[in-house]
């Protein structure tokens, strides 16, 4: 992954979150890349943690999300939490 974005958390050491250009379109031209998130561990020798640290393309993610709350994955203090941040990110950007 081409990292764009991260963001790490003091209460999970060695955690982090990555967004940015797919492994799988490294070759392509910037235009055509694919975007991605994923879940970063570091190991203890600060390494990258292959095994654990997944990459998914960005339109899965979504569909995920999506999904998930169809389906009832997440319960109502998660929704409100998810309803919140949507309801902070759209008061930014009107």
């Amino acid at each position: 992954m081409e990292v764009q974005d991260s963001v790490s958390f003091n209460e999970h050491p060695g955690y982090s979150i990555e967004w940015g250009y797919a492994t799988w379109s490294r070759d392509e031209e910037p235009e055509n890349k694919d975007w991605s998130i994923r879940n970063r561990y570091t190991n203890e020798s600060g390494r990258f943690n292959y095994a654990g640290s997944s990459e998914v393309p960005w339109e899965d993610f979504k569909r995920m999300i999506v999904e998930s709350i169809k389906r009832g994955q997440f319960d109502q203090q998660e929704l409100a939490e998810i309803l919140s941040e949507i309801a902070t990110s759209l008061s930014r950007e009107g």
